[in-house]
């Protein structure tokens, strides 16, 4: 009997990692078979942005590199603006460019470090490549089950675009949001998003832009703007050496000197690499009916702008820094929660069709649970499943070594109910987690404040009393109170109750009194 042969469909952040955990495994333990098929040509032209990996993306890579492997990703990791040794969890400003929220305070977020996707992901397929693990250009179409020659067994055959194919024991799907296998296993819980517009923009950021951007920005790495149910999310990667020097500009008394990097005039200093330095956008706003030809628009940035008439100019500033071609529209997609039991449901649909619910299909990251990236959690959550996944496909390549050194028949092979007992370990862990991120992501809603932690709902809520509250009093010449709404301050909810008193607690160590900030000015 052939070693376990492990399939995986996609190379991308999950399937990488995935693969390089069985290949590091394999080296120990039992033997274990893994190639990966990639649909993009190994010379393909990425548009590499920035993502944030925390606790979930960490849980993976220790579960499946080596020691070495880990050493090496960790100096891959850039800092963000002058605050990365906190982590890039965002800045909330509002559309006059107001701080109302750093969310490095609010104890809910989980604080990150970003990192290049395309740098991620070349690390995680470099030892691949070099055992020539991984084939591109091979696009998958559909699967097949292959009966075994003794009762209860199988094996998997799968098919790509060009007429090649191959067969395996097990097949990991890791072909993102359009997953075919998803829809051939009958799980079917993707959709798109009709009811939002938007980009995603990245670009190089050259010391003269720089100087055009808000200094929020520059200072903090991470800042985002909710107004008009509209969501615009910005990142600058700064140079580590230049972000050094940002982060050492604080005092003992932790208050940063009174200097403007954007100040006009003022020369790049010799720490500024422009190379290292990117600009990453995110701008999305309710579906406009009168806007049926976004994807193709000629003039996209005059597009946005038209969006952003009356925030603050500082942030068209933002938008003049893209050229056309660095605007990518693509369509959102989002998954619905299905329960452990899916696969016995769609089964009981079509007892006759071998392919649907299969247990020796797999899904795994966008493949199933694909989210909203308003909590940086989707690849966060791919990785996660890769620890989850790693160790049920070790005790089947155990158990099928066992079986080989015991002298079975190579035809009989994993029965199909160990395979299945393999994978509801593997779905018992990650459909609960992975769509619990799904739903605090927003889920499907088209409302921007639900992407975002409920417990930010009251805060929310005050800043809008706040707003209120001040227009009120200009209407009427009377002067608002200092900082606009005190915590002291008696709400009512929704229900017409007085909010929890709670709030003062919790809400503590917040300012929600407004601070503007004009580009040139320090961010203090």
């Amino acid at each position: 009997m052939p070693p376990f042969k492990v399939i995986i469909i996609g190379g991308g952040l999950g399937g990488s990692l995935l693969a390089n955990g069985l290949v590091n495994q394999k080296e120990t333990q039992s033997p274990i078979s893994v190639v990966v098929y990639e649909r993009e040509a190994e010379d393909a032209h990425r548009r590499g942005y920035q993502i944030r990996l925390n606790a979930h993306a960490l849980n993976g890579f220790r579960a499946c590199l080596s020691a070495t492997q880990l050493d090496q990703l960790v100096k891959k990791f850039p800092r963000s603006g002058a605050n990365a040794t906190r982590g890039s969890a965002p800045v909330l400003l509002n559309k006059d460019l107001e701080l109302m929220l750093d969310m490095s305070k609010f104890s809910v977020y989980a604080t990150s470090s970003p990192i290049n996707k395309e740098v991620l992901r070349d690390t995680l397929q470099e030892p691949l490549r070099e055992k020539g693990i991984i084939n591109n250009g091979k696009k998958f179409v559909r699967y097949e089950m292959i009966p075994g020659e003794k009762m209860g067994t199988s094996q998997v055959k799968v098919h790509f675009a060009d007429g090649s194919d191959d067969i395996g024991d097990v097949v990991i799907a890791a072909d993102g949001p359009t997953s075919k296998a998803n829809e051939q296993l009958g799980c079917r819980n993707i959709m798109k998003m009709t009811g939002r517009q938007g980009c995603l923009a990245m670009t190089s950021l050259p010391w003269s832009t720089l100087q055009t951007l808000p200094e929020a920005l520059i200072r903090k790495g991470n800042v985002s703007c909710i107004a008009d149910n509209m969501l615009l999310w910005s990142q600058a990667h700064l140079p580590e050496k230049f972000a050094a020097g940002l982060r050492a500009m604080h005092t003992k008394k932790g208050h940063r000197r009174g200097i403007s990097i954007c100040e006009r005039g003022i020369a790049p200093p010799e720490e500024w690499d422009e190379n290292e330095a990117s600009l990453m956008i995110n701008f999305s706003w309710p579906t406009d009916p009168n806007l049926t030809n976004w994807s193709t628009h000629p003039d996209k940035r005059t597009v946005m702008k038209e969006k952003m008439a009356d925030w603050h100019p500082a942030y068209e500033a933002l938008i003049d820094a893209l050229a056309d071609d660095d605007i990518f529209v693509g369509e959102q997609r989002v998954s619905r929660p299905v329960p452990k039991t899916w696969r016995k449901k769609v089964r009981s649909v079509q007892p006759d069709n071998k392919e649907v619910g299969n247990p020796r299909v797999w899904l795994l990251g966008d493949a199933i649970h694909p989210m909203l990236p308003s909590r940086d959690m989707g690849a966060n959550q791919a990785l996660h499943d890769t620890a989850d996944a790693l160790e049920p496909l070790i005790a089947l390549a155990q158990i099928a070594e066992e079986d080989r050194g015991n002298g079975q028949d190579e035809e009989e092979g994993l029965s199909d109910g160990m395979v299945e007992r393999g994978l509801q370990v593997y779905e018992d862990a990650m459909i609960p987690r992975a769509f619990e991120w799904v739903k605090a992501s927003g889920g499907s809603s088209n409302d921007v404040k639900a992407w975002f932690p409920p417990e930010l709902a009251l805060f929310f809520q005050c800043n809008d009393l706040r707003r209120t509250k001040t227009t009120q009093d200009l209407a009427t010449n009377e002067s608002p109170q200092p900082g606009g709404l005190r915590r002291s301050h008696t709400l009512a909810g929704d229900n017409g109750m007085p909010l929890k008193p709670s709030y003062d607690r919790k809400y503590s160590d917040l300012n929600i009194a407004p601070i503007r900030l004009e580009t040139g000015q320090v961010f203090r």
